[in-house]
């Protein structure tokens, strides 16, 4: 039976964390960038309670300039 990775929501938020950090990237550039309404939604991915929508994904796929599967 063939296994599949599971996703770990507080460390991809911890990678999502580290990149923003390393390209010296805000929280509030992040919101804007994303077109969110408040930035808590980002604090939410830093502690695991939730991920990225798939666009959400993507565009920082774009950002970033790193596959989405380094963020995850």
């Amino acid at each position: 039976m063939k296994e599949y990775p599971i996703i770990n929501m507080y460390q991809t938020g911890q990678k999502i964390k580290q990149i923003m950090q390393i390209r010296w990237l805000t929280v509030h550039y992040i919101q804007e960038y994303l077109g969110l309404v408040t930035p808590q939604i980002i604090y939410h991915w830093f502690h695991g309670r939730n991920m990225p929508t798939v666009d959400n994904f993507y565009a920082l796929s774009e950002l970033f300039r790193l596959p989405v599967d380094v963020m995850l």
